[in-house]
């Protein structure tokens, strides 16, 4: 049996940045950790910036996030099809608590 088990993954858009927040169960014990981040796009590639966070109801600065970062990169690996299909498209925009996307999708 696992001891510790990610159960839920919630993003919430803003222009410019997005909180993402982490549940997971750690031995039976509800565990929350939220994380703002900074998407930018350059060129053909996106840059994603860890602007700090949160674990529980304690404020971090974003080097004490760093140990999220394994836990983001499984999340990452396991989305990253519709990841790569959201970032083909040729218009991404960003609004409060919505994505509004453009369909068209580039030749790459």
């Amino acid at each position: 049996e696992k001891w510790v088990r990610l159960t839920d993954m919630r993003v919430d858009l803003e222009p410019g940045k997005a909180h993402v927040i982490l549940v997971w169960e750690l031995f039976g014990y509800r565990r929350t950790a939220s994380v703002d981040l900074v998407i930018q796009r350059v060129g053909e590639h996106f840059h994603v910036e860890m602007l700090g966070g949160s674990l529980g109801h304690l404020r971090l600065p974003r080097g004490m996030m760093r140990p999220l970062e394994p836990a983001l990169g499984t999340v990452a690996e396991a989305l990253d099809p519709e990841i790569r299909a959201l970032f083909q498209m040729t218009q991404i925009t960003l609004a409060k608590d919505k994505l509004v996307l453009d369909s068209r999708f580039t030749s790459t």
